[in-house]
């Protein structure tokens, strides 16, 4: 399992990193692994960051950031135990990829969405606790152009949920060995046999995928990454309705 978690983190950091460039930078990278209180859902939060080998010295820079999600059966420190945070780290010492702030928070086997009971809201703990809280405590660049996230498994699952649902947040998102075959907590949508959880083709040529939250939303496929990666600016031309 080590071994797949770093493979799909290689694929990810380098996925993210394609349109930031690499330069030369004095120190090196840490992680830090602290926790946030949440309102939503009842009890502290445990994340893990990444920081790049300027961010102490450059005092003044911002940067882009990627939210990485873990599976299930993994948390927050997924990418030390893996050894995807050692990767990471030579990675940047070798100026392969640019410099960026990567987190990874805890979500249990959540799938990053609200529960249909309205018990767990781990998504709105996302968006509304979670992003403004880092946004606000590390030095990040403000905007979608500069927000990323991906993820493993169930956290591939999260990824696509949360960028398709809010393509205004984030301008890339990537999947590796997505969860979009099984049901998710949600178990399946209302009035429909149709899985809480999949992706099919649609005659247009484009994609069609069924959301944790039973929506319909169809993007076009970017034919560059292939299933496991897409670029919300390719799908402008979002829709969503309700089943």
């Amino acid at each position: 399992m080590n071994e797949f978690i770093r493979r799909a983190g290689i694929a990810a950091l380098f996925f993210f990193s394609l349109a930031i460039p690499a330069h030369a930078a004095s120190g090196t990278g840490r992680a830090e692994c602290l926790s946030l209180a949440s309102r939503i859902l009842g009890h502290r939060v445990a994340y893990c960051i990444i920081l790049p080998p300027s961010y102490d010295s450059e005092t003044a820079r911002r940067y882009p950031i990627l939210y990485f999600l873990h599976g299930i059966g993994e948390n927050e420190q997924m990418l030390a135990s893996s050894g995807g945070l050692n990767l990471v780290l030579d990675l940047w010492e070798q100026h392969q990829i640019g410099e960026y702030l990567i987190v990874t928070p805890a979500a249990d086997s959540s799938f990053y969405i609200n529960s249909r009971d309205g018990r767990v809201r781990y998504e709105d703990f996302f968006l509304q606790e979670l992003v403004p809280y880092i946004e606000r405590r590390y030095r990040t660049r403000r905007g979608r152009a500069s927000r990323a996230i991906g993820g493993i498994s169930m956290g591939g699952y999260g990824a696509l949920h949360l960028a398709f649902r809010h393509p205004e947040l984030f301008g890339s998102v990537s999947a590796h060995s997505a969860a979009t075959e099984s049901n998710t907590p949600a178990q399946g949508c209302p009035n429909t046999s149709q899985p809480a959880a999949i992706a099919k083709p649609c005659p247009s040529g484009k994609m069609e995928l069924y959301d944790g939250s039973c929506n319909t939303k169809t993007v076009s496929k970017n034919r560059r990454m292939g299933w496991a990666g897409f670029a919300n600016r390719n799908c402008r031309s979002v829709s969503a309705s309700s089943q």
